[in-house]
């Protein structure tokens, strides 16, 4: 049994008091995040995949990072743009993957960025700074700014 199988076996056991189904799925990622019964993640090469009801499906362009959640899926390539401040996928809603996989170019640079299960946004620049994306909404999807969040501090993750 390798470590992945272990990890599965005990979040399905201990994680909620929920029941949940977990099967091992193959492949290989450096980071995956899941949200709204969606689940998405990058490879070594900046790949980018989603789990959507059956195998691991590639889609276009190159993240570092990718996170899903009611706001749809965000991510950062390797220039630290990301969605709101870099990429937005266009075509993947909570309820839906509509085929559009185009992603939309937003101003700003982070090192690293969060959907939260309220489909609130926030994001790390490379001095530590947090943000948090203001104006998201049906007909806003990507938000209208950034917020400079001064009372969160320094923080800092290496991607």
């Amino acid at each position: 049994m390798n470590v992945r199988t272990v990890i599965l076996l005990v979040h399905c056991l201990l994680g909620t008091g929920l029941a949940m189904q977990c099967r091992e799925v193959s492949g290989k990622l450096k980071q995956i995040d899941a949200g709204v019964g969606q689940v998405f993640g990058v490879n070594e090469n900046d790949g980018i995949y989603t789990l959507y009801g059956g195998p691991w499906t590639q889609l276009p362009g190159a993240l570092k990072h990718v996170t899903v959640g009611p706001s749809g899926v965000w991510g950062a390539n390797a220039n630290n743009l990301w969605a709101p401040t870099g990429f937005r996928c266009q075509g993947v809603f909570p309820t839906a993957c509509l085929g559009n996989t185009d992603w939309q170019l937003v101003a700003g640079k982070l090192v690293m960025i969060e959907v939260g299960t309220d489909g609130s946004v926030y994001g790390v620049n490379a001095a530590g700074n947090v943000y948090r994306r203001d104006g998201i909404s049906a007909c806003e999807p990507v938000g209208m700014d950034w917020t400079f969040l001064s009372e969160c501090g320094k923080s800092k993750r290496e991607l």
